[in-house]
């Protein structure tokens, strides 16, 4: 958590860091079909080549025309931050998670700014 705020720090007047089960992202105002990131959690860039995906049992999230994410939608652990007035969460973070974490992170964001929701996904 510490390396999280530290990265943010210069980018933000406030940052409250934890990590949690996250909100209910079935409610408003977020709205999708599933309440939680989940346990299993299957990107896929490409859907077109979905044909020999079992997705049986998990929620689609639809990303844009042609990539989703597909998650069994249970609870589970994620990065909760509150930011007050900034700029730029992403350079700081990526920086960070590629110090830490070289070629082997991702993130799925899911992200209010005033009422407003939007969700999208972020690959190194």
């Amino acid at each position: 958590m510490h390396e999280v705020q530290e990265a943010l720090s210069d980018e933000f007047d406030g940052i409250e860091c934890s990590v949690g089960p996250g909100p209910d992202l079935s409610q408003s105002p977020f709205r999708l079909d599933v309440p939680h990131l989940g346990r299993q959690i299957t990107f896929v860039p490409d859907i077109a080549h979905l044909d020999e995906f079992d997705s049986s049992g998990l929620h689609r999230i639809n990303l844009s025309k042609s990539s989703a994410l597909f998650t069994d939608g249970y609870s589970s652990c994620c990065l909760e931050l509150v930011l007050g007035r900034g700029r730029n969460w992403r350079d700081p973070l990526i920086k960070l998670f590629d110090r830490l974490y070289p070629n082997k992170w991702a993130f799925f964001v899911v992200e209010l700014e005033q009422v407003r929701s939007q969700s999208h996904m972020h690959i190194p």
